[in-house]
Formats: C-alpha cells, structure tokens, sequence
C-alpha cells in the first residue's frame, strides 16, 4: 500500500472500504473486560461505558453493531474503546498541539511562543 497518500485520496479510499463493506482497520488490544463486584452503584453514563466495553471485548461484537445497539455514533464507541483501553490508538498526532490552531490549548501555546 502506498505509504504517503494524498488526503483526498485517504478519504475516497475509506469511502470506497464502507461503500465495499471491508472490514475496518481498527485493531483491539485483546483486552478482556471484567465487571466490577459494584456495578449496581454505576451511574448510567458508566453503566453505558461498561457495556460498551463488554459487548466489544467479550463478545466481541463489531463496533457498528455496539453502536447500533446503545443508539450511540460510531465515532462515540470509537472514543469509549480508545479511552477505556480497548482499541490501539493508531492516530498520527493523537491529540497533540496544533500550531495555529483554533483550540484553547493551541491558542495558549502560541501565545507563549
């Protein structure tokens, strides 16, 4: 595969992977989920996250299909499994600072410059 791909090129090669039904890049970590003994006293939000986690991990459902289920984006699934440890973070600037950029924290980095 072509190592230095223009960013448009990126873009319609992924439309083409949905358009086509491949199979998505994303690579679990082969983490296992373990319910916790106080699950009960989650609140909704983390009882949301766990289930994400288990549906993922344990039994081992695609991302589409947890998202489908939980009636959560793709995007947002993503985001859960990159945070709880589930997926490997494969971004080529994971949440760095960008210069020039429009963020708060870019803002303030540039201001120090």
């Amino acid at each position: 595969m072509i190592v230095f791909m223009n960013p448009l090129l990126e873009r319609a090669l992924v439309r083409l992977r949905i358009a086509l039904n491949t199979p998505s890049k994303l690579k679990p970590t082969g983490k296992r989920y373990a319910i916790s003994s106080n699950f009960g006293q989650f609140d909704a939000e983390r009882k949301r996250r766990a289930g994400v986690c288990n549906m993922f991990a344990n039994i081992e459902k695609s991302v589409d299909t947890v998202a489908h289920h939980y009636k959560l984006s793709r995007r947002k699934v993503v985001r859960i499994l990159l945070e709880e440890g589930y997926l490997e973070d494969q971004r080529k600037q994971p949440n760095g600072l960008v210069k020039g950029g429009r963020r708060e924290t870019d803002s303030n980095n540039n201001a120090s410059q």
